[in-house]
């Protein structure tokens, strides 16, 4: 057991790290970087996934310096890889309406859990939009990986756009109810399951949580091959981003 936990929750490859060189390597010339350090590390998980935490910083030669979760540096995979800010084209006044805008999510694994597992990521905003993503998923190629990454996707571009509100629809009822129901439990718990095993994916889920934390979000879990028009074609864009080559 380590004698410390180093929470990297704004950094080059936000994580908990178990010694000071590791932690320091993520944070030295950071803009904004924002890091603590814990004797639990359940408390250093709870730094992660939460805007503010009661722990103790570090000594004054290794405090960490105010600074927002800024969109240029939000946490891609579970593999702490950073991605660059995305370059959309669309102008924020073309999108911002007094309606709710919709967004159909999706997350497709050929050989889930098998040796050549490739996944891929689905965001379909409406026919021909621009917004519409299909990548490959970085990182651990799983299913539930990718539907919590392509949500992740889907919120982000929202805050890019200046949106107020958004409403997610997703056929995966794990990413509804982890973020709707499960994860206020496990942060009673000390971010594990009631029976005090891991959580699995609890990066990627934090991350979607905190993003989603900055503005309105209805969660809107929906039948999956079903005929819905936007699920099945999320469903063909995350399926497409199987095929693409790994990053």
């Amino acid at each position: 057991m380590a004698a410390w936990y180093y929470a990297v929750r704004s950094g080059y490859k936000p994580g908990v790290y178990e010694t000071w060189d590791d932690c320091k390597r993520q944070v030295d010339g950071f803009s904004a970087a924002e890091f603590r350090k814990f004797k639990k590390k359940q408390d250093a998980l709870k730094f992660i996934g939460s805007a503010s935490s009661d722990a103790a910083l570090y000594p004054e030669d290794e405090s960490a310096t105010a600074g927002s979760w800024v969109r240029n540096n939000l946490l891609k995979e579970t593999n702490h890889k950073l991605r660059e800010k995305p370059q959309f084209t669309l102008s924020r006044k073309n999108i911002v309406s007094t309606a709710i805008p919709v967004v159909y999510t999706d997350g497709a694994c050929s050989d889930n859990g098998g040796n050549n597992a490739a996944a891929g990521i689905g965001v379909y905003w409406g026919k021909d939009d621009p917004r519409n993503v299909s990548e490959r998923l970085e990182g651990k190629q799983t299913s539930n990986r990718a539907e919590i990454e392509a949500c992740c996707r889907a919120v982000e571009q929202a805050i890019h756009f200046g949106m107020r509100k958004i409403e997610v629809r997703t056929d995966s009822a794990y990413v509804v109810n982890a973020i709707t129901k499960w994860m206020n439990k496990w942060d009673e718990n000390g971010m594990t399951r009631s029976n005090g095993q891991e959580v699995l994916n609890l990066i990627d889920l934090m991350r979607l949580r905190r993003l989603a934390e900055r503005l309105e979000v209805t969660w809107k879990l929906v039948r999956g091959h079903s005929g819905n028009e936007g699920n099945e074609e999320a469903d063909k864009l995350a399926r497409l981003g199987t095929e693409k080559d790994a990053k």
